[in-house]
């Protein structure tokens, strides 16, 4: 439900190529879910779930994508 406005926000940011799934799923660890924040607080936490996937392999982001949103995309 997320990944085209996750998708958008990255493009706006200017972080095209990040997975919006790694995205969401890192925003997910920290908020549980998403459906109550607004708009700017959507901003802020792509930019910092974008940091965080940058400090990590792109083998741990996977996994906790596939830990918290499921099926496995690599």
């Amino acid at each position: 439900m997320y990944e085209q406005m996750i998708r958008e926000e990255l493009a706006r940011q200017d972080h095209i190529g990040i997975s919006s799934r790694w995205v969401e799923a890192w925003m997910r660890l920290e908020l549980g879910t998403l459906d109550w924040i607004d708009k700017a607080r959507f901003h802020r936490e792509v930019a910092i779930a974008t940091q965080c996937i940058c400090a990590c392999t792109d083998q741990d982001n996977e996994m906790l994508a596939t830990s918290l949103l499921g099926v496995r995309h690599i």
